[in-house]
């Protein structure tokens, strides 16, 4: 679905509060804007290329905004090889905030862990400290902070392979945050070996 103007998007979050089912419309475009639609979350977004959100939900139709958004994540993936090191895993990693500050953040290997072998890092703050857990492959941030507190920590975070025979199966990084109420989307980054 496809928004030539900002006024047609007031009709396409009109449209799809009649519908019942959960769905996902995502278009391809060049010129034109993006509009996502998450019926189950009740709320619709509006970007451009590769930015984050311009405004997400409606005051014109009621549709509440997300409290907490994160965006900006690289699409490709992250190519990472034995003599990488610690390398960032999304760098450029965006908060959109209504909610206050945020109390923590979680980052997880959730597609093909190898424990002994992943590990996520985070170089503690004056604000946010992380907490590596190889059982589940978790790394957790906690502390007071703002998004922008948050963003920065999040981006920050690296990957490295402790194998000298890594195993090259793809991975699955996520990230999500809350401020103690709410809870963010969840964003993803893939990590291909080579």
């Amino acid at each position: 679905m496809i928004c030539t103007t900002r006024h047609r998007v007031q009709s396409v979050a009109s449209s799809f509060q009649s519908h019942r089912s959960s769905f996902f419309i995502n278009t391809e475009f060049t010129q034109y804007p993006r509009v996502t639609i998450d019926n189950a979350a009740q709320t619709f977004a509006v970007a451009f290329g590769e930015q984050g959100p311009i405004f997400v939900g409606s005051q014109i139709t009621g549709i509440p905004a997300p409290k907490l958004t994160l965006f900006a994540v690289d699409p490709s993936s992250l190519k990472y090889t034995r003599s990488s090191g610690a390398t960032a895993v999304a760098p450029t990693i965006q908060i959109a905030n209504n909610s206050g500050n945020l109390l923590s953040a979680k980052i997880q290997i959730s597609g093909n862990y190898q424990n002994g072998q992943d590990l996520l890092a985070f170089t503690d703050t004056s604000t946010i400290k992380g907490s590596w857990n190889a059982l589940t492959g978790t790394l957790t941030l906690t502390g007071q902070g703002t998004a922008a507190d948050y963003a920065a920590a999040m981006a920050s975070v690296t990957y490295q392979n402790l194998s000298k025979t890594p195993n090259r199966l793809t991975r699955t990084v996520t990230f999500s945050t809350t401020d103690g109420q709410n809870v963010s989307n969840t964003v993803t980054r893939m990590m291909s070996f080579s």
